[in-house]
């Protein structure tokens, strides 16, 4: 059976800062790190990172929102707003040259949102936000998904895109009409819209159990119609209810989430 390296996310030290994060993996001996959603990120530190990922073999993944911008917004590929858009693809295409630099596979980024959120909405009820048409946003994600796929492809970069989760509070009259990317059909109409070869999907069960509930379908189905486009698997747990990031053995704090992040199963 061949084996696949485990990767620990910066978001799961979420109090920590982002030099704080990386170090405290490297002390557990976590060479294998995933660059997400961090705090009190320290540009300056991107120099020591390189520098331990060609002396120390340190390996990298980069993920959606990363390197973080001042000020911070929600990179959404499907945004109506030319400004949104703008720096979301400023910042994927500096996330993708990063991934060149770290010697990374793939970059990975969420679906789009069809509604324009700022950070704080997230994680809370979309629906009183101005949305947009799912099929206008459908349109400008697959052509900036495609554009990205174009520009990464040089750099020998896939792109993957992670599945969006829907609770119960962001239905609208028992649909989905704001995010991307929900549904197994969803998913790969988006593929077969894009159509590159450096496409693919990064699968997040939590949100995918999250998304089953809410709209009442089989997550082992979906799963079973994308897993020939599945690349990368994010593992954490949740009730089904909410998206809460929880470990999947149900540690708690940080050197015990370490050691159940290495017993996990994980695919990248």
């Amino acid at each position: 059976m061949e084996k696949h390296p485990v990767y620990v996310s910066t978001s799961t030290l979420s109090s920590l800062s982002f030099r704080e994060a990386i170090q405290t993996l490297l002390e557990n001996n976590i060479r294998h790190i995933e660059l997400g959603w961090v705090k009190q990120f320290d540009p300056g530190y991107l120099h020591d990172l390189k520098i331990l990922h060609r002396d120390c073999n340190l390996q990298l993944l980069i993920h959606n929102y990363f390197p973080p911008v001042d000020p911070p917004f929600v990179l959404n590929l499907a945004s109506s707003n030319a400004e949104i858009l703008a720096r979301s693809l400023a910042l994927c295409r500096e996330a993708i040259r990063l991934s060149h630099v770290f010697s990374s596979p793939f970059y990975s980024v969420h679906a789009g949102f069809c509604v324009d959120a700022k950070p704080n909405d997230l994680d809370h009820n979309l629906t009183f936000l101005p949305r947009f048409p799912m099929e206008e946003g459908e349109k400008r994600f697959v052509e900036f998904i495609q554009f990205l796929c174009d520009y990464a492809k040089p750099y020998v970069i896939d792109i993957l895109i992670e599945n969006h989760v829907l609770t119960s509070w962001n239905v609208i009259d028992g649909e989905n009409k704001i995010l991307l990317g929900i549904t197994a059909e969803d998913m790969i109409r988006l593929l077969t819209k894009i159509n590159r070869e450096n496409i693919g999907i990064l699968l997040d069960v939590g949100h995918l159990r999250v998304s089953a509930h809410t709209l009442g379908f089989s997550a082992a189905d979906f799963i079973q119609q994308v897993s020939s486009r599945i690349k990368a698997v994010h593992l954490h747990d949740n009730d089904g209810i909410q998206d809460v990031h929880a470990p999947n053995d149900g540690y708690v704090n940080s050197s015990r989430r370490i050691q159940g992040a290495r017993e996990s199963i994980g695919k990248y």
